[in-house]
């Protein structure tokens, strides 16, 4: 399952330094969509994008 372009911009944020609830805030305030495309960002939302991210990075599902 290929991942949502919110993916990227959350490690960039992540990468940037911002913790989780902090990319959750950031993500939610430019109306970045879910990977389900409902509801809102949160900790757990993210940490999932970036979870998978990291698994389809180094090959392992």
């Amino acid at each position: 399952m290929p991942l949502p372009d919110s993916a990227e911009r959350a490690a960039a944020l992540r990468e940037a330094g911002h913790s989780l609830a902090q990319i959750a805030v950031k993500l939610n305030s430019e109306d970045v969509p879910t990977p389900s495309g409902r509801g809102r960002w949160t900790k757990s939302s993210v940490q999932y994008v970036l979870n998978r991210r990291e698994q389809q990075r180094t090959g392992g599902d």
